[in-house]
């Protein structure tokens, strides 16, 4: 196992380990990750999720190079809190979360908020499919796509009417949405796929399929990539979108550090990656 060292910057974890996630979701130029450690090609650093305040630790790597992390995880943590009082959780890729907790043991009580997958693709998507979805617009079918996402997935976060979403894609059968996806930005300024949604009438017919492959091209087209996040226990979802050439960087499981953790903050829970099945 290696020595841990600081870092000064993000570049400098993509030049031990040229991670897709570091790259596209974090971003080369990013500070709100610093502070960060590296070991090996291991690392532990700061992330702010879409649309949360609280910041959590990401965990990552190999397992024999993140031990030496594991081990210094209470020390780092309180690195982290002094630099950022907001931290409030940790984001560890879902192979080291038993050597985590076994480290932090009962003086760092935490709550497993989901466990997710994070992927992405360069490859343009070709499909045989008869639903042609069309661009739908943030403010002007704020209302509509409010009321789509009420009846097919309440807990979407693609934030209709709120300037959050880069492009909208919606489908519909005799005037009525049925199906709709989204495309946020990183801060890394990656395209990411959110909002997937279909209406539970509609379920079964290639819809989700369609606006997923149609905002993967309309990404890579102008960025060269496309990201999304998805529940790891939803296999159907994690299924179609292997099929449609993504591939899993990273098996995550996010925790919420509870009041009583040495570095516990009542900030907000730590952030899950809920990409909203299709």
């Amino acid at each position: 196992m290696g020595d841990i060292r600081s870092v000064a910057s993000v570049q400098e974890l993509l030049d031990l380990a040229d991670d897709p996630f570091l790259r596209y979701d974090i971003g080369p130029d990013s500070t709100t990750a610093l502070p960060a450690w590296s070991c090996g090609m291991a690392s532990a650093y700061l992330r702010q999720p879409p649309h949360r305040r609280a910041l959590s630790m990401n965990l990552q790597g190999p397992a024999v190079d993140a031990g030496p992390l594991i081990e210094a995880l209470p020390d780092l943590l309180a690195r982290a809190v002094a630099a950022h009082p907001g931290l409030a959780g940790l984001t560890l890729d879902a192979h080291l979360v038993e050597a985590t907790r076994s480290r932090l043991g009962s003086a760092y009580p935490m709550q497993l908020m989901g466990a997710w997958s994070w992927l992405s693709t360069h490859h343009l998507v070709a499909i045989e499919t008869p639903w042609y979805p069309a661009e739908l617009d943030d403010l002007r079918d704020a209302a509509e796509l409010i009321e789509f996402y009420r009846r097919a997935n309440p807990a979407a976060e693609s934030e209709p009417g709120e300037g959050a979403s880069r492009y909208w894609l919606g489908m519909r059968d005799h005037g009525r949405l049925v199906g709709v996806g989204a495309v946020h930005l990183t801060p890394a300024g990656a395209p990411h796929l959110t909002g997937i949604a279909v209406d539970p009438a509609d379920r079964g017919h290639g819809l989700g399929l369609a606006v997923t492959a149609a905002l993967t091209n309309w990404a890579i087209h102008r960025y060269g990539v496309a990201t999304l996040g998805v529940m790891t226990a939803n296999h159907r979802a994690v299924s179609l979108y292997r099929g449609l050439g993504y591939r899993v960087a990273h098996h995550w499981q996010s925790f919420r550090l509870l009041p009583g953790a040495p570095v516990a903050t009542m900030a907000e829970p730590a952030a899950v990656e809920i990409l909203k099945d299709a």
